[in-house]
């Protein structure tokens, strides 16, 4: 034994003893404040990866239902709001009818057309600022607007069902504004998860994007050019699966399948697996 430790002093038994207990008690006091801050459930899970990714393309692909149904019966766009910008200045100026017949005009009326792109900003200003709070990535955040869209969906499609907006003309505002808001919630959820391949309500862009991809012929498939083609493919099936159902069974069918799209959306989400790491975008 050298000097030196000969030298230092010992602990005793009760000043270990001591120590163990601040220990204990340090311990004790990260699992009150643990306590305090909630126990983790499962709608408070981030969720991300590819089941996100699956759930938005169902959700694009019951965008395409409803985009057919809504222009289809009313002439007016729910989600895709380029059109309806410029149908509504055409329309207020009065361009729209000055070059045919008027028997040949069958512009929607300017209370449609604006009061849907109205509701549409309104609902996706509403939805993304709470997001933001709430977080967008949370499955409880996804739930609850998933359930305000299906039960709007269920809600135009059961008055128009029976017969309750039949009419024609301004009632129509009724159900493109109610259209409107379920386009809003639902483009704005999908531009703040992250996932930019996946808009779920427009064309043009992704179309462009997916053209001009560097790796759009490489030979080992990168995973964004296939989720860009999948989500084309898909919007596109929606238009036609929506005009088939609008054409022989009328806009309420059409409606009905859209509630049940977002039905099924509303179960995937509920038992996809939580993202393990927890960031600032569900990418």
């Amino acid at each position: 034994m050298s000097k030196d430790d000969k030298l230092a002093p010992r602990e005793a038994p009760h000043e270990l003893a001591m120590t163990n207990s601040d220990n204990s008690d340090s311990d004790d006091r990260h699992s009150d404040h643990d306590a305090q801050q909630g126990p983790r459930t499962r709608l408070t899970d981030t969720l991300g990866g590819g089941w996100l990714e699956a759930q938005l393309l169902l959700t694009t692909l019951a965008t395409g239902v409803l985009d057919a149904v809504s222009f289809g019966e009313y002439a007016v766009f729910a989600s895709n709001q380029t059109g309806n910008v410029i149908l509504l200045p055409a329309h207020a100026i009065g361009l729209v009818g000055k070059y045919r017949p008027p028997a040949l005009v069958t512009a929607p009326p300017l209370l449609s057309t604006g009061l849907s792109l109205v509701f549409f900003l309104l609902c996706a200003f509403i939805s993304g600022q709470i997001g933001a709070r709430v977080g967008h990535c949370r499955r409880g955040w996804f739930l609850t607007t998933g359930v305000i869209q299906a039960g709007l969906l269920l809600l135009v499609a059961t008055l128009t069902v029976t017969g309750v907006l039949e009419s024609r003309g301004q009632a129509n505002a009724i159900p493109v504004s109610l259209l409107a808001t379920v386009g809003g919630l639902q483009v704005s959820l999908a531009r703040c998860s992250g996932i930019q391949e996946v808009p779920t309500a427009m064309l043009t862009g992704p179309m462009v994007d997916f053209l001009t991809l560097p790796t759009l012929f490489s030979l080992k498939a990168p995973h964004t050019r296939d989720l860009r083609a999948l989500y084309l493919l898909l919007f596109v099936l929606g238009i036609v699966l929506g005009s088939l159902a609008h054409s022989f069974s009328g806009p309420a069918a059409a409606m009905y399948l859209g509630f049940g799209l977002r039905c099924i959306g509303i179960v995937v989400l509920w038992f996809q697996p939580a993202k393990k790491q927890a960031t600032g975008r569900c990418a």
